[in-house]
């Protein structure tokens, strides 16, 4: 395993580890007003599916991209209401890795060339024993988190529903890292290596939240709208070799790097359903979905082989994920 992969899964190992320890202790902090919510989910990410390789065969070509894995995700959510302003913290952390499958090709023929395109070139293969390849390297991931820090305010209130007001602050991160390799057998080829990582963002968030009990049932709709401002700092790095690509080992021929440091604003917005249902008298059960969408979040420059202003390309990224999880002080 590489050690960035080793570090993604200490920070699970450690996550679980905290949630665990705070679960072991809820039913006590919740006696001193805090409501806390332990949520493991189930995310899916859309919108971050990248073309990062075209196949031209003749007169045909086909778009490869990148597939962003579904996996676990985390949240955490602490609230202590209050009859003026009460006060929330509210933390999310997703981490998972993006594949594409390896693709070899040759041309079946001589005058009938197949050529792999990608923004650092193409390679042809113009006979059967030219064989041309791509190969998905390690560590290709994003990984994004959120943690809010909020008031909140109660500015309707029955016997059965609830309609409060939240307004505070976000931190916010998000890092992408590309890496791949590219060439025609034993001749040569290019190796990949992108990233847009970000160094903490912050600003402002506020939302509604709207609640309803009916007998041991409750049934909680939230929006929010965050802006987080930061730097993202988009490096490239293309390296060229000759013979057979070895992996680590290679040695490269001519390497070119790029970087760019970008400001960068993002607009982050959510919305969260929820239904619980009373286990005892401070516990419940509750399940619902989530969805946070990012909007213009600029990826690894040197990805799309569409030439151009790559370091400029932006996507919008949808998180989704369905969560089950306890709640205690309810």
């Amino acid at each position: 395993m590489s050690i960035k992969g080793q570090r993604r899964g200490l920070r699970i190992v450690v996550t679980i580890a905290a949630l665990a320890a705070l679960g072991s202790g809820a039913e006590s902090v919740a006696e001193e007003g805090w409501g806390i919510r332990i949520e493991p989910l189930f995310v899916e990410a859309y919108g971050h599916d990248r073309h990062v390789l075209t196949v031209r065969d003749g007169a045909s070509a086909t778009d490869v991209d990148v597939s962003t894995d579904s996996g676990p995700g985390y949240h955490l959510e602490l609230r202590k209401p209050a009859p003026g302003w009460g006060w929330g913290v509210d933390f999310f952390w997703f981490s998972t890795p993006q594949s594409v499958p390896n693709r070899d090709a040759a041309a079946t023929a001589a005058g009938s060339p197949v050529a792999f395109e990608i923004p650092a070139g193409s390679f042809v293969s113009n006979g059967p024993d030219e064989l041309l390849y791509y190969r998905l390297l390690e560590d290709n991931d994003i990984a994004a988190w959120t943690l809010d820090v909020y008031g909140l305010k109660t500015i309707r209130e029955s016997e059965r529903r609830t309609l409060r007001l939240l307004a505070g602050v976000r931190a916010a991160d998000f890092d992408n890292d590309y890496r791949a390799a590219a060439g025609l057998g034993t001749a040569g080829g290019t190796r990949l290596d992108s990233s847009s990582n970000y160094d903490r963002m912050h600003g402002p968030i506020v939302g509604l939240i709207a609640s309803h009990s009916r007998g041991r049932h409750g049934f909680e709709l939230s929006g929010s709208q965050a802006i987080v401002l930061g730097t993202v700092d988009l490096s490239s790095t293309q390296s060229d070799f000759v013979g057979p690509f070895v992996g680590e080992a290679q040695a490269f021929t001519d390497v070119r790097t790029f970087g760019q440091p970008k400001d960068v604003t993002i607009p982050i917005t959510e919305l969260q359903f929820k239904w619980a249902r009373e286990l005892g008298q401070r516990t419940a059960f509750h399940a619902g979905f989530t969805a946070a969408a990012w909007w213009n979040v600029s990826v690894p420059p040197g990805v799309l082989p569409t030439g151009g202003q790559e370091a400029l390309d932006e996507n919008t990224i949808v998180f989704f994920g369905l969560l089950a999880g306890i709640e205690f002080g309810r």
